[in-house]
């Protein structure tokens, strides 16, 4: 949730400044994995990849029948959520007026409310409910409360909006894995 704040503030003083911070954050992150933590998988297991493992991967969960419908549904889920997640700054900069600082503070809005959401709110209606009946109704939440933004509210909206958003996509998540 502070990444998203802190990218918004660096891009007040330039758009290339949040990339190098996230460069040197990485190097660093990748220099503490090397020297701080050991190996785990110690036995080696010695395989020759192939290049087309995936497409056969892909052919095997293709051939379960009881899982195709679900396949497809999160792919076709998964493509329309980055492309929203993309996007939706361009709609706040066109129709709000927001700079890249206010779609920073909004991103960090929505992710603190998804991670008080996986915290607090996502396990007492998983174990209410069974997993496919929550995916099906939260993937139809998702889907409407995302078309609304097509009707172009009030900014004043966004308080209410992003939280649903939030709360839909994890009540999706760990139940559609389940």
């Amino acid at each position: 949730t502070f990444g998203p704040f802190l990218g918004g503030k660096f891009s007040e003083k330039s758009f290339l400044l949040p990339f190098i911070i996230a460069a040197i954050l990485t190097f660093l992150n990748l220099v503490c994995i090397f020297l701080l933590l050991p190996e785990t998988n110690t036995q080696k297991k010695h395989s020759t990849p192939s290049w087309f493992d995936g497409i056969r991967n892909i052919k095997k969960a293709w051939n379960m029948q009881s899982l195709r419908t679900l396949f497809v549904t999160f792919a076709i889920f998964i493509f329309g959520w980055s492309f929203f997640d993309e996007f939706i700054p361009v709609v706040w900069i066109s129709h709000y007026g927001m700079t890249s600082s206010d779609i920073g503070l909004w991103y960090a809005y929505g992710a603190g409310f998804y991670a008080l959401c996986t915290a607090f709110l996502i396990q007492p209606v998983a174990n209410r409910y069974k997993n496919p009946p929550i995916v099906f109704y939260s993937l139809g939440f998702l889907g409407f409360t995302i078309l609304a933004l097509l009707g172009k509210p009030d900014m004043a909206w966004l308080w209410v909006y992003l939280p649903l958003v939030n709360f839909f996509v994890a009540l999706l998540e760990p139940t559609s894995n389940a």
